[in-house]
């Protein structure tokens, strides 16, 4: 992303640790793996949402199944 106006500003490794940070601070993205190790990437977004975070989100994952798209947005 050389030369882009963004830059990496946050990892973490846990929905938990992604809301964390969320509450801590301002984005003005978020990248999501569908698949985190304490709850999916579809359940953070829909508490992102609930909670009032509406930065846009690029939910991704390396393990689509045929109906990941359906999935993905509910």
């Amino acid at each position: 992303m050389r030369g882009s106006a963004f830059r990496l500003a946050e990892v973490a490794i846990s929905a938990d640790d992604a809301m964390h940070a969320l509450e801590a601070r301002s984005f003005d993205i978020v990248r999501v793996d569908f698949h985190l190790p304490n709850k999916s990437g579809g359940e953070l977004v829909r508490e992102m949402r609930a909670g009032g975070k509406l930065v846009p989100v690029v939910l991704m994952t390396a393990n689509a199944h045929r109906g990941f798209n359906e999935v993905a947005r509910e």
